[in-house]
């Protein structure tokens, strides 16, 4: 229920802001543009092999998966995030159930996943706090300037708490809590929860590597900053670097603290239109490029996902057969 409101409330955001700057406007910008802004997805394999390799970076030497497994993994996680209503965890849990299957270590690939959202939140707090230094150098307004420093605090609160509950043993406290009620599904995680808690720790004993996995999620969501340049030179607006930066990284934060509402719909548009309002950058430009960013997560996307749902099918037809 929580993930359908999420999805209502952003669907409502969404309409609302179509509705504040107008349809027709977007749609003429979108028609003068043309084909070309499909050219936004290049930008999708980057990323995806920059978030693989940080997430690789967080194995232990000697149980490190093949790239190519944990880069179709990761791909396929991300499907599920675009195009499901899971709060950005339904495809973490995915990823680290098909690795796991894959490279048969089942503990490490669902360790490591916890521990890789932690580094995605720190990725997303520096992003943040990027962001907040170059907008300080365009934007002299004070109120606007604490009110996203006083955001990236809470972050970095949650961050701080997220890691002292991993500490102390969360995934033994979880798998008590499996044997009744909605953690019932994941009661097979009472066989790993020990070695899954000793091996978390032993993660955040290894600072180098957390460091790394870090620094590649931080510049996977970097490099969409030049989507943003790429798609206003399209239209003929000349965006420059320092409001790429802007627009990129606090539009992140903002769908990346809304995690409830799926894909962050409707957070990124009012992202997008607030942000370059700012900078005094018009609605429908604005709205166009978020157009272009949801193509550029859908498209490459897709394929992942039937791809999934026919892995999915699969099994569930396999074990029909065995029980009939």
């Amino acid at each position: 229920m929580p993930h359908l409101l999420g999805l209502f409330t952003g669907l409502v955001i969404v309409f609302a802001v179509f509705a504040w700057v107008g349809i027709a406007p977007v749609v003429a910008v979108l028609v003068e543009t043309g084909w070309p802004i499909l050219i936004v997805c290049v930008f999708f394999i980057p990323e995806i092999l920059l978030n693989t390799e940080a997430w690789r970076r967080l194995f232990p030497t000697g149980r490190i998966p093949g790239f190519g497994a944990t880069a179709l993994a990761t791909w396929i996680g991300s499907s599920i995030n675009t195009f499901l209503p899971v709060a950005g965890i339904g495809g973490e849990i995915v990823k680290a159930r098909l690795l796991g299957k894959w490279a048969g270590d089942n503990s490490i690939a669902y360790s490591t996943t916890i521990v890789d959202k932690t580094v995605q939140a720190i990725a997303l707090l520096l992003s943040g706090l990027i962001g907040i230094g170059a907008l300080i150098l365009l934007v002299s307004d004070p109120v606007i300037i604490w009110s996203a420093a006083a955001g990236a605090a809470l972050l970095a609160l949650g961050i701080a708490g997220f890691i002292a509950v991993q500490l102390a043993g969360s995934v033994g406290w979880m798998a008590k809590w499996t044997e009744q009620g909605p953690l019932k599904r994941f009661k097979g995680l009472q066989a790993h929860a020990q070695n899954m808690d000793s091996e978390i720790a032993e993660m955040y004993r290894r600072p180098g590597a957390l460091c790394a996995s870090t620094l590649l999620r931080l510049a996977a969501r970097l490099l969409l900053l030049g989507e943003v340049m790429v798609v206003g030179h399209l239209m003929g607006v000349g965006i420059g670097w320092l409001e790429a930066v802007i627009i990129t990284t606090l539009v992140v934060g903002l769908r990346g603290i809304s995690f409830f509402i799926p894909a962050g719909i409707g957070v990124q548009e009012v992202g997008f239109v607030l942000v370059g309002a700012l900078m005094g950058y018009s609605g429908e430009t604005m709205l166009t490029i978020s157009l272009a960013a949801r193509v550029r997560e859908t498209l490459p996307d897709l394929p992942a996902f039937l791809w999934w749902q026919q892995l999915e099918g699969r099994a569930v037809w396999a074990r029909r057969s065995s029980n009939s």
